[in-house]
C-alpha cells in the first residue's frame, strides 16, 4: 500500500507539473500610422545684390525692398501635421583671404492654404517655432536680413551658410 501510495503521489505531482507548464496564444490586432515624411527643399537662395562700402542692403522676408531676393524654403509633409523649425546662419559672409561681414536674419513663414510672401508671419530665431503645415502638407518659409558693409572692405563674392532644420 506504501509503494502505491508513493506511486499515487508522483504521479498526481507529475501532473501538477503539467498543469503549470501548459501555455496560451492569443492573437492582437496592430495598427501603425505611417511616420510623417518631413522633407525641406530651397527654392531660392538669400541675394544681397551689389552693395558698396560703407553702406547697408536689407532683403525683406516678408515684403518690401529686395523681398523677391529673399531665400525661400519649402517645407513638405503630411497635412495638419505639427512641425518644429529652426533656422540658423554661418555668422558671416566670407570671400577667403579678405575680412568676413556680419550680417543679421530674419525669417517669415506661411502655412496658409495658398501660402504667399506678402502674408507670412515673422518668427524669432533665439526659439524654433512650432506651426501645423496647412491641409496640402506644406509651410513655406522666407529668409531674409541685412548686411552692413564696412569702409574699406574689398570687393569680392561674399557668401554665407543658412540652415533650416525641420523636425516633427
Amino acid at each position: 500500500m506504501k509503494k502505491l501510495l508513493a506511486i499515487v503521489v508522483m504521479l498526481t505531482a507529475l501532473m501538477a507539473s503539467q498543469a503549470f507548464a501548459q501555455s496560451a496564444n492569443a492573437n492582437v490586432n496592430l495598427t501603425v500610422n505611417n511616420a510623417l515624411s518631413v522633407t525641406s527643399n530651397r527654392v531660392n537662395g538669400l541675394n544681397f545684390g551689389a552693395g558698396v562700402p560703407g553702406g547697408a542692403i536689407t532683403v525683406q522676408d516678408i515684403a518690401g525692398a529686395l523681398a523677391a531676393n529673399a531665400a525661400q524654403f519649402t517645407i513638405l509633409g503630411s497635412a495638419n501635421t505639427n512641425v518644429t523649425i529652426t533656422v540658423t546662419n554661418s555668422g558671416n559672409l566670407t570671400d577667403a583671404p579678405n575680412p568676413s561681414i556680419p550680417w543679421s536674419m530674419t525669417c517669415s513663414y506661411s502655412n496658409a492654404a495658398t501660402p504667399a510672401q506678402g502674408t507670412s508671419t515673422d518668427f524669432t530665431l533665439t526659439n524654433p517655432t512650432t506651426q501645423p503645415t496647412n491641409a496640402s502638407g506644406n509651410v513655406l518659409i522666407w529668409v531674409g536680413g541685412t548686411v552692413n558693409i564696412p569702409a574699406g572692405t574689398a570687393s569680392g563674392q561674399y557668401a554665407g551658410t543658412v540652415t533650416v532644420s525641420v523636425t516633427y
